[in-house]
């Protein structure tokens, strides 16, 4: 199983707007800016009088809104399914779904910011993967990888060492009630698993 996201800006000459002046200069540029933020208030107006101008600017601010994602369910030999709250999907399926949609998400942000080349790509997940089998993380790990996405992740039981990661650094902390805690620090190199000094 895989899955697809497809995602769009509202309108193409808004993405051009909001990516290309948000990285400028406050003074320079920002005029365009907030025309285009003037336009969607008055244009939310519009389509409703009624509800008032709070409700407008709520709308027309709502960034959420400005986005469109749509998730493609692809399986071996099946046409593509689109994923919606009618989908069957296992509680796993689900779980894979959404996080290949919060990485492409990660993926698309970090790669729109200035100087993306040379951004900190960080994902942190708390309780990374519950849930979720073996297999199906080695996938999602691969995918962060593929993605040149860095990770840090904290799980029960979660060490990481699989094929599709080049490299890893995995620091475990064990504790049982009313005693300290004992730390092991693994460095794995893509095929073996190495004991280092915490």
């Amino acid at each position: 199983m895989g899955a697809a996201p497809r995602g769009r800006f509202g309108d193409r000459q808004d993405s051009y707007v909001v990516h290309e002046v948000l990285g400028v200069p406050l003074q320079s540029g920002h005029g365009e800016l907030i025309q285009l933020l003037k336009e969607r208030v008055t244009a939310e107006f519009e389509t409703d009088p009624a509800a008032g101008y709070v409700a407008a600017l709520e709308s027309a601010l709502d960034y959420r809104r400005w986005h469109h994602i749509n998730v493609n369910i692809t399986r071996p030999g099946q046409e593509d399914a689109a994923v919606n709250r009618r989908s069957r999907l296992s509680q796993g399926e689900r779980r894979f779904v959404s996080y290949v949609v919060l990485f492409a998400a990660a993926d698309t942000y970090f790669s729109s910011l200035p100087e993306a080349d040379r951004a900190l790509r960080l994902i942190t997940l708390d309780d990374a993967f519950a849930k979720v089998d073996d297999r199906t993380i080695a996938e999602l790990l691969g995918l962060l990888v593929r993605l040149d996405l860095d990770f840090c992740l904290t799980g029960h039981a979660l060490w990481g060492t699989y094929p599709e990661v080049p490299a890893l650094d995995v620091y475990e902390v064990r504790r049982e009630t009313g005693t300290p805690a004992v730390t092991t620090h693994v460095h794995w190199d893509g095929r073996t698993r190495y004991l280092r000094p915490v």
